[in-house]
């Protein structure tokens, strides 16, 4: 479910992160995530007994990271990294393409539930529920440092949950986040819109969970039953909401045609398969990726947005196949690359689907 699906929460009046009164809020906060800690405490214990049996320990990861005046403070999540893997990424972020999270570490990352011991740094007054994202200060000297307008987030606390974080992919561009965050951090803090934001994010965090989960049951299912291990890929493979690619070819005279190739049957990060007719050029190519997401209009008026990803899209492998239907058609993956961040932020919240709303 996503933000721009849900009538209710378009026309729900947001509260902001600053705070309308310090001793109120730290109280508040401190006390609403000491309650919920009591209620997750059965899944906190399980988690770590799942950890500590699969990955070994240890079970929690304790991070440096710049709080409210840059002041730095010792962060808790569960462990979803090998040991080491810190000192390897230094002043990046983790990509999915990296190989450095642990068995149980892609799930836990995914469902956001390795956030979970955060509620300890909200208890102690160094975080809030809602606030933004805390960052890493070699990530910040290296990447965020020269964004305008980002040392703004460091005016109020960060939050265990951010709105920035919730409504765009874990890997959107720094700027937009900046953008979002900065909005909200205007905007005054309301205990009621806290409330319902955080709990309306877990309840999305646990629908994602069970989501995964069951994907992830359901792989290892099939490897059992057929006593045999999957390929091992780079990314993850999807199977997206029905989305088209669409070829554009560019004629001498500088005019433009688009040809429409079909549906795409899965994508990941990098690449996507399709069935088509259509021969397509060896060289690199530009294209287009086409879906419909839902929308809303008011309560009881369904409506769709469509959603366009612009790219460069090359041949990697290409398969001649009979069919009884359609005679003879070509079986390509290709690969791919978005045109630009704009478009890459589209991809990975619509056709990806890495947004959490």
């Amino acid at each position: 479910m996503r933000i721009g699906n849900s009538v209710f929460l378009q026309w729900f009046d947001f509260g902001g992160y600053r705070e309308g009164g310090p001793i109120g809020t730290i109280l508040f906060d401190a006390v609403t995530a000491l309650v919920f800690f009591s209620l997750a405490l059965p899944a906190f214990l399980l988690i770590a007994l799942v950890i500590r049996l699969v990955d070994g320990a240890p079970v929690f990861y304790v991070g440096e990271r710049l709080g409210f005046g840059k002041r730095p403070y010792k962060m808790y999540k569960f462990r979803t990294l090998n040991t080491g893997s810190q000192s390897l990424l230094q002043d990046r972020v983790l990509s999915s393409a990296d190989r450095f999270e642990t068995r149980t570490g892609k799930f836990l990352r995914e469902s956001r539930l390795d956030e979970l011991p955060q509620l300890i740094n909200v208890i102690k007054g160094e975080m809030r529920l809602v606030g933004p994202r805390p960052e890493r200060p070699e990530i910040y000297e290296n990447l965020c440092k020269g964004i305008p307008g980002y040392d703004v987030r460091f005016e109020v606390k960060p939050g265990l949950i951010g709105y920035s974080q919730i409504f765009t992919p874990h890997n959107a561009p720094k700027r937009m986040r900046t953008l979002i965050d900065n909005y909200y951090v205007r905007c005054k803090q309301k205990w009621y819109t806290d409330i319902f934001f955080f709990f309306y994010a877990l309840a999305m965090l646990a629908k994602r969970a069970l989501i995964k989960g069951s994907r992830l049951l359901r792989q290892r299912m099939r490897r059992m039953w057929h006593h045999q291990a999957e390929e091992v890929r780079r990314y993850e493979r999807i199977e997206p909401s029905p989305t088209r690619a669409i070829m554009e070819i560019t004629g001498e005279q500088g005019d433009s045609r688009q040809v429409e190739l079909g549906d795409i049957a899965d994508i990941n990060d990098e690449a996507f398969s399709l069935e088509t007719r259509v021969t397509l050029p060896e060289h690199p190519f530009p294209a287009i990726l086409s879906t419909t997401v839902p929308g809303s209009r008011g309560f009881g008026k369904s409506a769709v947005r469509h959603k366009q990803v612009r790219i460069q899209a090359h041949v990697f492998r290409c398969t001649s196949v009979a069919g009884q239907e359609m005679g003879e058609f070509q079986k390509y993956i290709l690969r791919f690359i978005p045109a630009s961040p704009l478009n890459a932020l589209v991809l990975h919240k619509y056709i990806l689907d890495k947004s959490i709303l």
